[in-house]
């Protein structure tokens, strides 16, 4: 995907463009890239205007192109997240497909995020365009309350993997120290057991787990969500802090693969 293997040696690093007006999207991805991810997320959700009408699915399209443009040494992974799963603001079903499908139909978009609970027909209708445009399918679910047993987060992936992502995603909110555990070896399951053959992303939020999202390597995920913010903790990581950390231990980012 431009030049970025996933699933190689490297551990991967993303980092979010969650901007509303074109300008300021443009302008994000902009100081983004001074921190040479691996992948940018662009969050639809965060994008204003928001309309089921043409003008709203042109302007976004203009919008992909230029940041496609801006990210090009980078893979541009969009997302529309549904409220319920963590987005902005809630839309309609039919228009999150409208604009995710207008926006891999540039031939720009190397990923695409999409709730794992979405409905069938939903996620055939993304997998048919992403296919025919070389997009790569993400399958996520995130627990915004807790970490759920092992065998749930298992059975998640094996979810994934059979409504046919390329990529699946568990992101897990971390609130003790077993928890962290528990995402850490589960993850080191999923990839010693074979689970899941594909790239994958496995990780917990909360300051406490910050080091599933920092040394996620070392467990068998493929990539990790950081931040160019400043801020710490969260469910992304401040891609200075990570560096930093790395230079502590004298390591570098494709030390932190799993292969």
């Amino acid at each position: 995907m431009n030049g970025v293997t996933m699933g190689g040696e490297k551990y991967l690093s993303c980092i979010m463009v969650k901007e509303g007006s074109q300008r300021a999207i443009l302008a994000a991805a902009e100081e983004v890239m001074l921190h040479a991810p691996d992948i940018v997320e662009w969050r639809l959700d965060y994008v204003a205007p928001m309309a089921d009408t043409d003008f709203a699915e042109r302007l976004l399209c203009e919008t992909a192109n230029r940041l496609a443009d801006i990210v090009r040494d980078s893979t541009l992974l969009v997302t529309f997240r549904v409220k319920e799963q963590g987005g902005v603001r809630a839309f309609p079903r039919d228009l999150r497909l409208r604009m995710v499908k207008a926006c891999i139909q540039t031939g720009r978009i190397g990923m695409v995020d999409v709730e794992i609970d979405s409905d069938e027909a939903y996620i055939e209708a993304i997998k048919e365009t992403a296919a025919r445009f070389g997009t790569k399918v993400l399958l996520s679910f995130h627990d915004w309350d807790r970490v759920p047993d092992n065998e749930f987060m298992l059975n998640k992936v094996r979810e994934a993997m059979d409504k046919g992502a390329d990529i699946p995603k568990l992101y897990l909110t971390a609130h003790s120290y077993e928890d962290v555990i528990r995402i850490a070896e589960t993850a080191k399951r999923i990839r010693e057991q074979g689970i899941c053959k594909t790239p994958y992303c496995m990780c917990g939020m909360n300051h406490i787990a910050m080091v599933t999202r920092i040394l996620g390597g070392e467990c068998g995920s493929d990539f990790g969500y950081f931040t160019c913010s400043g801020v710490r903790g969260g469910y992304e990581e401040d891609e200075d802090y990570f560096k930093a950390i790395l230079e502590v231990f004298d390591m570098t980012e494709s030390e932190l693969g799993v292969r």
